[in-house]
């Protein structure tokens, strides 16, 4: 997952196939929190349930902490596929291999959940700028992100959802990055912005614009200067078309999911809102 200083490329992998027969459970959800309401912090959102209910027009987003399941993380790597084995003992460093672990074992244990099929048999197709699927249940988007000690994931049924989380670094000079990749109306937006808040601004936008080239399926290379979107707290909830005419048919869900952290939710509309959960331990 690409993160502000991280802009290494993703790697695409051949696609595989799942089993025909293994497909989604449908039906409804309850609590959804809609647009316009505060998140809470990571410690009171309750666990989802043992068996997700995905209702069309909702999107589900999950959360949970790498670094409390380091005590499992013989377990969480048996269910990885052989590549995903490899491509973890490539990691230079032993913090960045124990989140790639945890991270993509907790996103099979998740998709176990919404269809049936057992972690280890879980089989993922790429696209062409790595983004997952699931090949034979294609109908279930996902996508998932992590900052610092969190990982974030969301679904949602048969329209793409992208999602990015980031922690604050203040020491990051967020005037020069935005003038470098940003689109011109969110820099004059930025600079607009009173210093102490600017940082803040900047984060809400990037998250905003990651989600939103993730949700595609292109990633950093689609150019973060061709689109524009609100910065503000709570302004706006749909991506500019910077050449003046009608919004796109996107829908952007400001997270945030503990102090210092700060995301973004973009799906396609129509959409009615989301759920948050914390990962159980299943």
């Amino acid at each position: 997952m690409l993160k502000v200083s991280d802009w290494a490329a993703s790697q695409p992998v051949r696609p595989t196939r799942l089993a025909a027969s293994r497909c989604l459970k449908f039906c409804e959800h309850k609590g959804v929190v809609f647009p316009g309401q505060d998140s809470q912090l990571l410690h009171s959102f309750p666990p989802g349930p043992p068996v997700p209910a995905l209702k069309p027009g909702c999107v589900q987003v999950w959360y949970a902490r790498w670094t409390e399941r380091l005590a499992d993380l013989n377990e969480l790597a048996a269910v990885l596929a052989p590549e995903e084995q490899a491509r973890a003992q490539r990691f230079r460093f032993e913090r960045d291999r124990n989140r790639y672990i945890a991270g993509r074992a907790i996103l099979r244990q998740l998709l176990s959940r919404y269809t049936g099929v057992p972690p280890a048999e879980i089989q993922l197709g790429y696209g062409h700028r790595g983004k997952p699927f699931l090949p034979a249940c294609p109908e279930l988007e996902f996508n998932m992100s992590d900052a610092g000690e969190l990982l974030a994931y969301a679904f949602r049924l048969q329209m793409p959802v992208g999602i990015d989380i980031e922690v604050s670094r203040p020491q990051l000079d967020s005037t020069a990055l935005a003038q470098r990749y940003f689109h011109p109306l969110e820099v004059r937006a930025l600079l607009e912005e009173a210093p102490e808040s600017r940082h803040a601004a900047f984060l809400r936008c990037w998250t905003r614009k990651e989600a939103f080239v993730k949700a595609i399926g292109e990633g950093l290379r689609f150019g973060l200067d061709r689109f524009a979107v609100p910065i503000r707290e709570g302004e706006g909830c749909v991506l500019v078309d910077p050449s003046g005419g009608e919004p796109r048919n996107w829908k952007i869900f400001e997270l945030r999911p503990g102090p210092n952290y700060f995301g973004a939710v973009v799906t396609r509309e129509p959409v009615a809102g989301i759920v948050e959960w914390t990962v159980p331990r299943w």
